[in-house]
């Protein structure tokens, strides 16, 4: 899990960096339990002292407070043009949102299903392949096999 504070006072004290990632380690010997779990933490005050342009400017647009500065920045770049439309669309009225919200949650329900059967399809086909060794069918027997049910599933 990846979570990201965005404070606009000085939320880490100890460091002179904007941008500081803090991760979960183990007591003694100091190694991280895992890539998964961090906790970024953005200092606007400290905005400045950023070396990162990109996240420079996504600090610059969540800090913006006029519709004029959210321009500015999506005439840098297209992403912040679709960042300002799903802004207004949150604050839009409660209908809008609504709509918004039923159609994000679509989207991610599609997206879940298609990586589903991706992954079934891929289980089937590996239960498949390992079979067919079983057989003692050769790599090449086994490609031609995949590829005549390709053939047939999409004809």
């Amino acid at each position: 899990m990846k979570s990201i504070i965005v404070a606009d006072f000085d939320f880490v004290p100890e460091s002179e960096k904007c941008h500081t990632i803090f991760q979960t380690l183990e007591k003694d010997e100091h190694f991280p339990f895992n890539d998964l779990e961090e906790i970024h933490v953005l200092c606007l005050k400290k905005l400045s002292r950023l070396n990162n342009e990109r996240l420079r400017e996504w600090l610059r647009f969540i800090n913006s407070e006029s519709k004029e500065e959210f321009m500015e920045l999506a005439g840098i770049d297209p992403v912040f043009v679709k960042a300002v439309e799903v802004l207004e669309t949150f604050s839009a009225n409660d209908y809008n949102r609504m709509l918004y919200e039923a159609r994000l949650k679509e989207w991610r329900d599609n997206k879940s299903r298609i990586e589903g059967a991706y992954k079934d399809g891929r289980n089937e086909n590996s239960n498949e392949i390992l079979a067919l060794i079983k057989k003692g069918y050769t790599a090449a027997d086994i490609e031609n096999h995949l590829l005549k049910q390709i053939r047939t599933t999409t004809a």
